[in-house]
This record gives structure tokens, C-alpha cells and sequence, in this order.
């Protein structure tokens, strides 16, 4: 071990990391004389940084989510962490990160004497779901009508970002309300609302126009329209021009012409509206959806034929359904192989009524009616 300036005021020594070294200082003065003291110098081992913990929770969000990074750093003089949070509190803390994209941060604990330490933890983005756009409700008021009277179309849906009625040109509020023109002959609206997602779901509804000595149901719901096995819905009505209302399915007969019932189906359940007097009767049908397998739509083009045996095309939609039957009118047995979503074409000869049967897993089932008129 060599001593620099030994004899200066200030020496100095290369020492070794965990050695202890003794020293000796002697003094002499122009006498002669002389004196001694004595030192111990021990050298330190220099503690290296280390990186105790640096995590992200949750380590997987969605698009617009915030994850938290959480570190703990041992004998570190500055610690960053990048990208875009730059320097933090040297020995621990936290920060709330919110990335667009999956990231990989790397944490940078550096020591003057020991060097620089690094560790990385990952925040993985997903993608946000989209949900899909809902009819919760769409009603006509009144149901029937005279020639030259007028309907209001209403509507609620929910995750929906257009809403378009056929037969009513331009796009329609998420939730609103809209009158018909002055109808002539019974027509059939449908719904369709679009989602962000891309996805579609349509409802339907016929504004029936009939003579003015028949019956009018002016009002014919259900709500809500669709139920879990042991809940309730209330079915309300209102009707004109009837000496007795009848609703099918155990509501009852001779009913006022304007009051609710409730009903508390197992199964999805169509009720028809019967409403008669001495120049004849009218009906209309509400669904209450029990479960998951719904029918979404089934309709007829036209519901009026004018010819014995014309070509009438039924179409419908349905939801959650492995298979479908249709049967009534001329249809002798339920075609084979109908699809969940599709079209027939059938050729009555008579007023007829079309039952359309959705099955869903387990064998489940629900159902729809539509009335074919030939003139």
C-alpha cells in the first residue's frame, strides 16, 4: 500500500472495499523530540441497488381503464420509469397509468457507486365490448284505425346509435315517438335499430285500418314484453265500437273495453284481442317473451290478398332459436328445414291464421300468430 504525501498535512491511501487498516503518525520537533498517535480506518462494501417490487394492477384493462404501477427500490439515488411518467420517489410509491395501447414500462433505479438496475412490467389493453342495441319497446297507438285516421308509432331502445321506421323515410330518434300518415289500408312498420357494433335488431308493427262499423283496438300492450319465468306483465287495452272484449290464454271474456290485467306466463305466450259487435270483429295480438328464444318478427306481405290462392310471403326473425315450425291455413304439415331466420311463401284461399313456433335449447319453446285476410 503506497501513501500519497505522507509527510504533507493530508495524506491519502488507496484502500480496498471490507479491509481495516491502522495508522501510525509520528511527529518530530527541531529538538528532537518526538510524538505518536494512532488511527483505524475501515472501508465499507458499497451497497448495490436493488429492485424490490414494481408491478402493474390490473395488468390487463380496457381501452380507457387506468392500471396502477407500484414499486419498491433499495439503495437507489434517482429512479425513472418510462414511457410518458419520467422520474418518481427513489424508494417507493405508485402511479396510475392510462395507456391506448398494451405497454411495456421499464423501471431505471441507478446508484452513483453501484451502477444502474432495470425491471419491466407490462399493462395489456383489450379492446372494449360493444354492446348490442335492444327494442325494449315499440307500440302503435291506436292499434286500429278508420281510413284516413292517423297512428303514433313509439319506441324505447338502448345501445343504439340509428334508429330507422320503414315507410318513414329519414332516420328516427334512440327513443321517440312519430305519427303516421293518414293510412288507407292496414300497413305494417318495422324498426330497425343499429348498434356501434355493427349489429341490427327490428321490430314490427301493423296498423290495422278497418270499416268504420267494426270494433277499433286502440290499444293493446304488454309491459314488459319480455320476462324471466315468475315475473309479471301487465297487459292493457283499450277498445271502441265493442259490446265485449275477450283475451285469450285465461285472461278472460266480456272484458271492459279499457282496463289492465296481469299475467304471469311460464312459457312465451301470445294473447289475442278479440273485440266483436253486430257487424263483425276485430283482433290483435301481444307476445309476452318468457326466456331467452324470442321471435323478433313475423310478418306478412300483404296481409291483405286480394286473390284466392295469391302467393302471401311470411317472414320472421328470431333469437337464441335451434329450430322453427310454421303451421296453419294451407299448410298441410311444418315444412323441413325452415331456417331460425327466413321466408315462405304460402297461398290461402281463405282468411287464415299462420302460428310460427321457435324452439330454443332443451326444447324449449315460444311462439307467434299473424292473420292472413282474403278479399
Amino acid at each position: 500500500m503506497v501513501i500519497t504525501s505522507p509527510t504533507a498535512a493530508i495524506a491519502s491511501f488507496p484502500g480496498l472495499a471490507g479491509q481495516t487498516y491502522s495508522f501510525k503518525l509520528t511527529v518530530t520537533n527541531t529538538d528532537g523530540l518526538s510524538a505518536s498517535a494512532t488511527t483505524t480506518v475501515k472501508i465499507q462494501a458499497a451497497t448495490p441497488v436493488s429492485i424490490t417490487t414494481f408491478t402493474a394492477s390490473p395488468s390487463s384493462i380496457t381501452a380507457g381503464a387506468s392500471s396502477t404501477l407500484v414499486w419498491v427500490v433499495l439503495n437507489a439515488t434517482t429512479v425513472t420509469i418510462s414511457p410518458n411518467v419520467g422520474n418518481v420517489n427513489p424508494s417507493s410509491g405508485s402511479v396510475q397509468v392510462t395507456p391506448s395501447a398494451t405497454t411495456s414500462y421499464t423501471l431505471t433505479a441507478t446508484n452513483a457507486t453501484t451502477g444502474t438496475v432495470t425491471a419491466t412490467t407490462t399493462v395489456t389493453v383489450n379492446a372494449a365490448t360493444v354492446p348490442n342495441p335492444q327494442i325494449v319497446m315499440f307500440n302503435g297507438s291506436p292499434l286500429s284505425i278508420t281510413a284516413g285516421q292517423m297512428s303514433t308509432l313509439s319506441w324505447t331502445t338502448v345501445n343504439a346509435t340509428s334508429v330507422t321506421i320503414s315507410g318513414l323515410g329519414a332516420q328516427q330518434q334512440l327513443s321517440g315517438s312519430v305519427s303516421t300518415p293518414a293510412l288507407t289500408t292496414t300497413t305494417t312498420y318495422t324498426l330497425t335499430a343499429t348498434g356501434a357494433n355493427g349489429n341490427s335488431v327490428t321490430a314490427v308493427i301493423t296498423i290495422q285500418v278497418v270499416p268504420v262499423s267494426i270494433p277499433q283496438v286502440v290499444v293493446f300492450t304488454a309491459s314488459p314484453q319480455t320476462i324471466n319465468a315468475g315475473q309479471s306483465s301487465t297487459l292493457c287495452w283499450q277498445v271502441t265500437g265493442t259490446t265485449g272484449v275477450n283475451i285469450s290464454n285465461g285472461v278472460g271474456s266480456n272484458l271492459n273495453p279499457n282496463t289492465c290485467a296481469t299475467v304471469s306466463p311460464q312459457t312465451t305466450t301470445t294473447y289475442t284481442l278479440t273485440a266483436s259487435n253486430s257487424a263483425g270483429q276485430i283482433t290483435a295480438s301481444v307476445t309476452v317473451n318468457v326466456g331467452s328464444t324470442q321471435i323478433l318478427q313475423f310478418s306478412a306481405n300483404p296481409v291483405f290478398s286480394g286473390v284466392e290462392g295469391a302467393p302471401v310471403v311470411l317472414t320472421w326473425q328470431t333469437t337464441n332459436a335451434t329450430s322453427v315450425a310454421l303451421v296453419g291455413g294451407d299448410i298441410q304439415s311444418s315444412p323441413a328445414n325452415l331456417p331460425v331466420n327466413g321466408s315462405f311463401t304460402v297461398n290461402p284461399t281463405a282468411n287464415v291464421t299462420y302460428t310460427l313456433i321457435a324452439y330454443g335449447p332443451g326444447g324449449a319453446s315460444v311462439s307467434a300468430v299473424i292473420s292472413v285476410s282474403v278479399r
